[in-house]
């Protein structure tokens, strides 16, 4: 190779990776490190809780169609919030309330009737959490550098996962899953101190609750409702997932190894993934890993041993950081264009319709099948979920 060719390769990995956020994105990152260490924790056993202390699995379905539904209702408070307070005081606020969803979920062994109040509070803590997480992209990522930065949000949030579910699956297993929330309750307190080091600057705005629908309803942001409808599959990834994972190895603790060691694979592609994003278009990026999507749904009731939960859990995985990171992507840019706040909050809103809509039917389906079939068809339907990011 000649002296020209090695300093042209050099300084293509040179440029391939870098990322210089703003100084709001920065401090927004360590937030996210410290949060999602203390979220990961027990994202994946949470449903695995519920399913572990024998309630049924169309009662935990219908605990996430009432969350959902909670949600829809209170989110256009969030753009109240954040258009008169600001981004990072909402996610300030958003961290001791997890805390007390956690220390809540911790108490239901002891006092079931729990059970039917978590869901509010966890729906009140994602009022200040997910708009204002989305909003920090969309606002303050560089146009040229945007899927670079979003690949490093996540990856960010992979890394805290590779240690998260590992230490989570042990304290579990150890001492319990109340033991499990106590502990990442009193992280979820210390992720906030980031975000206090220098006062955010924005502008108050007023916020109008009917803006979002309006957005929904547009003609022009049709195609990007239509590909936020695929985050059903999503919910069956997120809860019905873990479950049948947990029935297939036993354990807590290995089904969290499972998580952590298919983590660091994932965090290395999506790297890769937010590069291609910034120099090809979002919907060509999304489409390459789109069949693998669908494929890894269908063979989920095949994982039948822990190696097999391993495989489908990686593969499914990685293929949805190559759909996931394009079509935030192209969410923010969206969002940046038409105003960060109302924007993200319109796709929370109907991503709430979609997922309230799937914990409402698969609640009727697991009443009525045996788990076996349940879950299969569980599966097939999060496949014909993933068809509609061909919109995007």
């Amino acid at each position: 190779m000649s002296t020209e060719a090695r300093v042209a390769w050099r300084h293509m990995w040179q440029k391939f990776f870098v990322v210089r956020p703003r100084r709001e994105l920065r401090e927004f990152y360590w937030f996210s490190a410290l949060f999602w260490l203390s979220a990961s924790l027990v994202t994946i056993f949470e449903p695995v809780f519920f399913y572990k202390i024998g309630i049924p699995i169309s009662k935990i379905a219908i605990y996430y169609a009432l969350h959902y539904i909670a949600y829809l209702l209170i989110l256009p408070l969030a753009g109240k919030f954040t258009s008169r307070f600001g981004l990072e005081r909402s996610l300030t606020f958003a961290a001791p309330l997890l805390m007390v969803y956690l220390l809540i979920l911790s108490a239901i062994p002891m006092q079931p009737t729990l059970f039917w109040i978590a869901w509010v509070c966890l729906a009140v803590f994602k009022v200040f959490f997910w708009p204002a997480n989305y909003a920090m992209y969309a606002r303050f990522s560089q146009q040229s550098d945007r899927g670079t930065e979003i690949s490093f949000g996540i990856v960010i949030e992979y890394l805290a996962g590779i240690v998260g579910p590992f230490l989570g699956g042990i304290i579990a297993t150890a001492f319990g899953f109340p033991m499990l929330f106590v502990t990442a309750a009193g992280a979820a307190l210390v992720s906030s101190v980031p975000l206090l080091k220098t006062r955010e600057k924005f502008t108050i705005r007023s916020f109008s609750y009917s803006a979002p629908w309006r957005i929904i309803r547009s003609a022009m942001h049709r195609n990007l409702v239509l590909s936020t409808t695929a985050w059903g599959e999503h919910l069956i990834m997120m809860v019905f997932w873990p479950m049948f994972a947990f029935s297939v190895l036993g354990s807590a603790a290995v089904l969290g190894s499972i998580v952590s060691l298919s983590v660091l694979f994932v965090a290395v592609f999506s790297l890769v993934v937010g590069e291609l994003t910034d120099h090809y278009t979002e919907r060509r990026v999304a489409r390459v890993s789109l069949p693998f999507m669908i494929l890894g749904h269908l063979v989920r009731p095949l994982a039948a041993s822990p190696l097999g939960v391993w495989l489908v859990h990686t593969f499914t995985m990685t293929a949805d950081a190559g759909v996931r990171i394009p079509f935030w992507s192209r969410l923010f840019g969206a969002a940046r264009r038409a105003g960060s706040i109302k924007y993200v909050i319109a796709f929370e809103m109907w991503l709430c319709v979609i997922k309230a809509l799937t914990a409402l039917g698969l609640a009727v389906v697991f009443a009525t099948l045996a788990p076996t079939q349940a879950f299969t068809v569980t599966f097939v339907i999060a496949a014909l979920f993933s068809l509609f990011y061909f919109f995007m």
